[in-house]
């Protein structure tokens, strides 16, 4: 229970009405998006170029690595 549920609820939903028009950004921790992420390449060609943008910063203190990819929520049930 508790917010995560909440949390996993709503983005299921929220993803469902949206389509590929519903992006979330977070952290990036590589244990989760081994078992709870499928990586994709962004559908959107805007996102894509916006994505390929902020890689292009390097190393600099600005730079944001990203990884995109389908949530697979149906992992998290028990």
């Amino acid at each position: 229970g508790g917010i995560y549920t909440v949390l996993q609820t709503k983005a299921r939903v929220t993803a469902d009405e949206w389509g590929e028009s519903y992006v979330l950004v977070g952290p990036y921790v590589e244990s989760s998006v081994r078992t709870q992420v499928e990586l994709l390449e962004p559908p959107q060609p805007a996102l894509r170029r916006t994505l390929e943008a902020m890689n292009a910063q390097g190393d600099t203190a600005n730079a944001v690595k990203e990884k995109f990819g389908k949530k697979l929520y149906e992992s998290l049930l028990v």
